[in-house]
């Protein structure tokens, strides 16, 4: 025979509980006590208001000494992280007034950041491609200029075709830009490449070009390196590991 609970008992075992700070995951699944709003998920959550206030603080914290240290050496490229700077104060504002002004609407939509739809987000993205365009000019010329000098440093010794069996004047080369990459030409052209890119603010094709050239420099060097390693052996090997290529997560 089961007894049943008097309402006065149940919420003596409610503020027994309480005192007790016994964890909700304990009792239930989702607590009685805590509006499921406030939850991961929610509309309210907590945690999702405190991981977007925390995103901004670091924008803005980043960017503003970004932007004071490209204004005082002269570079006309503060001007890019000044603009997230001043977005990150505009979006925490945001949600820092309803929240003190409007607190039942505040919620983490409240921020603004992605809420606005997508022309919102293109309008912003727009803003920055003036400033990319002298990265991408430099890229361009840092590109040109080490695939240029890879071709004059390694004279008969490079091809545009991986060679699978070596001449007898083939020499491996470790000097010059060879030290900074070992295989500058690869990285010059792939440095290159995106910069035409950036500088024409296609960054549909930027990615695009990434991936591609990514995908085919991988393959082209794993499979060049078999054969230099059998034409030069524990001496290539060395090299290998002592200089990378250069080229984001191609070791």
């Amino acid at each position: 025979m089961t007894e049943s609970l008097s309402p006065n008992q149940s919420q003596g075992e409610s503020r027994q509980r309480r005192q007790h700070h016994v964890p909700a995951s304990q009792t239930a699944a989702v607590s009685p006590y805590v509006n499921p709003q406030y939850l991961p998920g929610g509309a309210k959550s907590l945690s999702g208001i405190s991981l977007r206030a925390y995103g901004l603080g670091i924008a803005l914290g980043t960017c503003t000494l970004l932007s004071a240290e490209l204004a005082y050496w002269g570079s006309s490229i503060w001007r890019a992280p000044f603009f997230i700077a001043v977005l990150s104060i505009f979006h925490y504002l945001e949600f820092d007034s309803t929240a003190r002004y409007n607190p039942s609407d505040a919620s983490t939509s409240s921020f603004l950041l992605f809420s606005n739809g997508i022309p919102y987000s293109i309008a912003h993205a727009t803003a920055m491609l003036e400033i990319t365009v002298p990265v991408g000019l430099a890229m361009i010329v840092i590109g040109q200029l080490v695939r240029v000098a890879a071709m004059r440093k390694a004279k008969t010794n490079f091809n545009h075709l991986v060679q699978v069996y070596k001449k007898d004047d083939h020499e491996l080369v470790t000097d010059g830009v060879y030290v900074f990459s070992r295989h500058p030409s690869y990285f010059g052209f792939f440095c290159w490449a995106l910069g035409t890119q950036i500088a024409l603010g296609n960054f549909g094709c930027f990615v695009v070009y990434a991936v591609v050239l990514w995908r085919f420099f991988s393959h082209r060097i794993l499979h060049e390196e078999r054969h230099l390693v059998q034409f030069f052996g524990k001496e290539y090997i060395d090299y290998r590991q002592r200089v990378p290529t250069r080229i984001p997560f191609i070791r």
